[in-house]
């Protein structure tokens, strides 16, 4: 037997949300579509190596900004991944 619970959320006025607020959303909107026509591009015009390369070294990427600009912690897991997904896609790199 499942249990359902139905939430039912307050309804916002769209005259109560700020104008910064209404600017950032279509900011972000206008990014993720975006990216995902940069992403759809990329996969047709490159090879599929390729994009598994990057693939990989996208996550790398972001666990090293997050070091070096917002000065995070990297737990030993995450430094491993870092190791292994560098390794993952030199391992891919020289066998294309």
């Amino acid at each position: 037997m499942s249990l359902c619970i139905q939430i039912k959320p307050k309804r916002i006025e769209i005259s109560a949300i700020s104008s910064r607020t209404k600017k950032e959303v279509l900011l972000l909107i206008l990014l993720g579509t975006l990216g995902t026509l940069c992403l759809n591009f990329a996969l047709a015009n490159i090879s599929i190596v390729m994009f598994a390369i990057i693939g990989l070294i996208e996550p790398v990427i972001g666990l090293t900004i997050s070091k070096l600009y917002h000065k995070e912690y990297l737990t030993k897991k995450q430094q491993l991944g870092i190791l292994l997904g560098i390794a993952a896609a030199f391992i891919l790199s020289i066998t294309k």
